[in-house]
């Protein structure tokens, strides 16, 4: 199921840039992120989770960043 949402969320955040809409790719992103540390764990979703929050925080998204920092959080307390 990981691989088939993976597959779903990386279509979206291509189409969001190809469309040069930031802030869907962000949000993209950061499901991407938790697709990917369900499939592979939080060390691999680390690097999508950090895009995702530097593009959150370029939009000004308050939100957006607040939930990255606390996937981020989530994944540095289980990886250690």
């Amino acid at each position: 199921a990981y691989a088939e949402a993976q597959a779903v969320l990386a279509e979206s955040r291509d189409r969001a840039r190809e469309d040069g809409d930031p802030a869907s790719e962000a949000y993209a992103l950061s499901h991407l992120g938790i697709a990917t540390w369900g499939a592979d764990g939080p060390a691999a979703a680390e690097p999508v989770l950090r895009e995702a929050l530097a593009l959150h925080r370029a939009q000004g998204n308050p939100v957006g960043e607040n939930m990255g920092l606390v996937y981020l959080a989530l994944t540095a307390a289980e990886h250690g």
